[in-house]
């Protein structure tokens, strides 16, 4: 993985290849290399980082389908833009 990591008082940002890790350890921000190698940082002091082709253990977010409630007559949206109004005092009571 390729990290970029822009500290506050620095002028140009550091960039690290081969990556294998980041994580936060309390108050500092730390890069796992390749070994028993681990570079460390206070997090105060950095501004930025960019992680590029990096692992996430999140899982991909799933759309949610987009559905309209149909009214009555099923030919128009049970809600609509001039009904909002009257709904809006109703929730306010």
């Amino acid at each position: 993985m390729k990290v970029t990591i822009r500290l506050h008082e620095a002028s140009e940002p550091m960039v690290f290849e081969g990556v294998r890790n980041t994580y936060t350890k309390g108050p500092m921000y730390c890069l796992r290399l390749g070994g028993r190698v681990t570079l460390k940082w206070p997090l105060i002091g950095i501004l930025n980082t960019r992680e590029e082709k990096g692992f996430t253990s999140q899982e991909k977010l799933k759309k949610k389908p987009y559905t309209i409630e149909m009214g009555p007559t099923k030919t128009e949206p049970a809600v609509t833009n001039e009904s909002m109004p009257a709904i809006r005092r109703a929730l306010d009571r």
